[in-house]
């Protein structure tokens, strides 16, 4: 087994980070199941498929995050560590918060099953 994080699935996150940086909501949930299952940050807890689509599109408009994959990590059980740099401003572009999290993965036949957050 390879410690290296294979490209196809390193593209696939990029291009959901890239689809959350600018608030296409279709781009960022295309990359999932049906039934994936992603945190709701806000409301402590974690929501399934097209309700965390709708959790992000209710964020965007009070705030606005940015986060940025700095490196893509296999971890035990094949779940995929990426460390992100995030960066949330309010509504009038005053900083709320920045620094690093890690968002874990877990990716089944091509396509994001489950997405945690945990603090480094």
């Amino acid at each position: 087994m390879s410690d290296q994080v294979a490209s196809d699935v390193v593209d696939l996150l990029r291009a959901a980070y890239r689809a959350f940086n600018t608030r296409d909501v279709e781009g960022c949930c295309r990359g999932g199941t049906p039934t994936w299952s992603g945190p709701t940050a806000w409301r402590a807890g974690t929501s399934t498929g097209a309700t965390v689509c709708a959790y992000w599109t209710c964020q965007w408009q009070l705030v606005g995050p940015a986060v940025e994959p700095l490196a893509f990590v296999l971890e035990p059980y094949d779940r995929i560590r990426v460390n992100v740099h995030q960066r949330v401003v309010d509504r009038s572009g005053v900083l709320v918060t920045a620094g690093l999290v890690q968002h874990i993965y877990r990716i089944h036949r091509g396509l994001i099953t489950r997405m945690d957050i945990r603090l480094p």
